[in-house]
């Protein structure tokens, strides 16, 4: 499976991409837990919830906003991480 990070996501996990072997399908939530710490702390809240800051594309499809966040995800799918710019 491989994870792309983009914008400052690039700089937690110290690369653009990650690429993670995973044997069987596993829920967002779950791949997303097995993750280094530092990744890991920034994509989910304390609560075990997904990142209100971060969008998540699960094979170009956004997961958040369409209700997804318990889609299972398989060994060949691609996961793009996207920080969520805030200004004011």
């Amino acid at each position: 499976m491989i994870i792309e990070f983009i914008g400052p996501m690039k700089k937690i996990a110290g690369a653009g991409r990650l690429e993670l072997t995973i044997d069987r399908e596993m829920k967002l939530i779950e791949i997303l837990k097995i993750l280094p710490e530092p990744i890991r702390k920034r994509v989910l809240e304390s609560s075990g919830k997904l990142s209100p800051d971060i969008i998540f594309l699960v094979n170009d499809v956004e997961v958040k906003s369409l209700g997804l966040e318990n889609i299972s995800v398989k060994p060949s799918d691609k996961i793009v991480m996207i920080p969520i710019i805030h200004g004011g």
